[in-house]
């Protein structure tokens, strides 16, 4: 019976294939095309590789934009191939170009994704989203005044009179655009001159205004057009001087890494030139030779990120856990570096301490640095540690040299900085630590450990341990 199945199977098979084989090519365009319609894009791409001659049909360009859709859609491949067919089959084919410029720009081939960008703008000066795209890939590659003039030029599109392609489908989807747009504005304008000692001007206008003044002014409208738009809620507290604030939100973090998980480790390693990983696991291996042979039994990774601190202490420990407020990046740490972690926690610190301690090594490489006030972080990490044999590695910012003179006394705690990150001065970490019933095994100050706008940022790496 079962053979029998198989060969009703087989022949169904083949009448279907004879009459796939009988359509003439423009049919097989034709079914490709109602087909991305009715959202049956494995039909479609069934139907873009039966079409014999794609080369010489009229509409050439066209399919293949369609055809790399579809294999996208349904993950194929990238469709990369496709789309350049289609741009040499028709170089005006705006389409194409910002296609391809998305596909380039996903994998972190920047300066391809300019390319297209800019045809794609040269074709259709309203396309507000390549305008936009093309910002993200000029502030990527560190080239703010770019990235500036881009934004604002889409920004000035969207709340134009004149109708820009492919309008965001309805009010909310405007503001929602709106909203963003207006925070990576301000952010490139904070990233591009955090000192305040630079004038910019915006598509919007031709007034040279200073730039940090530009930039509370676009993070007020990004929260004019979305009130939950926490990323820019916490920048504009960062441009006001809001001494109250002891911490970012939770909502800010969260958003900020979810944002940038998939381009985040790239950009922090290979565009900041960031090491500080590497430094901790360094300072931990100088606490005590002894050590360097203890195999922990449960490790705990606080704001564990991708995963690049997890993987240098993976070797001390039975049991590590990842803990992240952000749910995408912990997934890009899962698909990244599968098996890293033995279990992942997305929520905060304070509370993965408490309820899935306890824990004889507790690590934190600048995760930390959005937390101001340490006092219950601290104590959190003591009341989870086993005894005095566990250890608690992690590293801080150190505020620059002109901020410390600014702040004159030595009792400072913390500062709140441009970059919307927190410096902490090392002698009332000092004194926290101590007043969480811990005390400081190793201090050691981190030299350039990560660039911030060209310049290095240092820091410090605290190795604790319950008293």
């Amino acid at each position: 019976m079962r053979s029998r199945h198989l060969l009703i199977l087989f022949a169904i098979e083949l009448v279907f294939a004879a009459i796939s084989s009988a359509l003439s090519d423009e049919e097989h365009y034709d079914l490709a095309i109602s087909s991305m319609v009715a959202g049956d894009m494995h039909s479609a791409v069934y139907h873009f590789e039966r079409i014999t001659s794609i080369d010489s049909h009229p509409q050439a360009s066209f399919i293949y934009t369609n055809y790399a859709t579809a294999i996208q859609a349904v993950g194929g491949g990238d469709g990369e191939e496709q789309l350049v067919s289609a741009i040499r089959h028709d170089e005006t084919n705006v389409d194409a170009h910002f296609y391809l410029g998305i596909l380039y720009q996903d994998g972190n081939n920047n300066f391809s994704a300019e390319t297209c960008y800019k045809a794609a703008l040269e074709l259709d000066p309203f396309n507000w989203e390549s305008s936009a795209n093309l910002g993200a890939v000029y502030h990527d590659l560190g080239d703010f005044a770019n990235a500036v003039d881009q934004f604002g030029n889409a920004i000035v599109l969207l709340e134009g009179e004149l109708e820009p392609t492919n309008a965001p489908l309805g009010e909310k989807d405007r503001r929602s655009s709106l909203s963003d747009l207006h925070y990576r504005l301000g952010y490139s304008l904070l990233t591009y001159d955090p000192q305040d000692t630079k004038k910019c001007t915006l598509a919007s206008s031709k007034a040279a205004v200073p730039c940090l003044a530009l930039a509370s002014n676009s993070f007020s409208r990004a929260l004019q057009f979305n009130s939950e738009n926490h990323a820019a809620e916490h920048l504009l507290s960062t441009l006001t001087k809001d001494s109250g604030m002891e911490r970012a939100s939770n909502e800010y973090v969260r958003q900020l890494f979810d944002e940038y998980s998939t381009n985040f480790e790239n950009s922090l390693v290979n565009d900041l030139k960031y090491d500080g990983f590497r430094r901790v696991r360094g300072a931990f291996d100088r606490v005590s030779p002894k050590r360097k042979k203890r195999l922990y039994s449960r490790a705990i990774d606080i704001g564990c990120g991708t995963g690049l601190l997890g993987v240098e202490f993976r070797n001390v420990t039975k049991h590590l856990t990842g803990v992240d407020l952000s749910s995408k990046i912990l997934e890009e740490a899962i698909r990244t570096r599968p098996g890293l972690y033995d279990s992942v926690f997305t929520g905060d610190a304070i509370e993965a301490l408490s309820e899935i301690g306890p824990f004889d090594l507790v690590i934190a490489a600048d995760s930390l640095i959005y937390i101001g006030d340490l006092t219950d972080l601290f104590s959190a990490v003591a009341g989870s540690l086993w005894d005095a044999t566990s250890l608690f590695v992690f590293s801080l910012e150190k505020c620059s040299k002109k901020t410390v003179q600014a702040l004159g006394a030595d009792d400072w705690k913390f500062n709140l900085q441009p970059s919307g990150r927190f410096c902490h001065n090392d002698r009332t970490v000092h004194k926290m630590i101590k007043e969480a019933n811990m005390v400081v095994e190793r201090y050691e100050s981190m030299e350039a450990f990560r660039s911030e706008g060209g310049k290095p940022v240092d820091g410090h790496i605290f190795v604790a341990r319950l008293r």
